[in-house]
């Protein structure tokens, strides 16, 4: 019985630890140059895809339908329509590999 109650604190300030290291690292890879925006306008995002040996830059333009704000891990949610489809996709807000162009208006 005494080794569940210490492994539960253990794993606690483990947990504790850990959070706060994540924030040390994540403060420095959060961007500080993004443009504002808000659910329901429309954002142009960059998306680096890497083939081969080769990097280009892939743009996605949608209307933003969530954001999730937690720190360095933040996401945004943007819809679009494909052929007829919505076609929705996620993008990590502060990731080297997006890059927000632009943002319009509502819809």
């Amino acid at each position: 019985r005494t080794g569940v109650i210490m492994r539960a604190a253990y794993t606690h300030t483990n947990k504790k630890g850990l959070s706060q290291f994540v924030e040390r690292v994540g403060a420095g890879q959060m961007k500080n140059d993004l443009i504002p925006f808000r659910v329901g306008m429309t954002v142009k995002v960059g998306v680096t895809v890497i083939e081969g040996a080769k990097p280009r830059v892939q743009p996605y333009e949608g209307v933003v339908i969530a954001i999730h704000r937690s720190g360095v891990a933040s996401t945004v949610t943007v819809r679009k329509s494909m052929q007829g489809f919505g076609v929705e996709r996620g993008f990590p807000i502060h990731s080297p590999l997006c890059t927000f162009e632009e943002a319009r208006g509502a819809g």
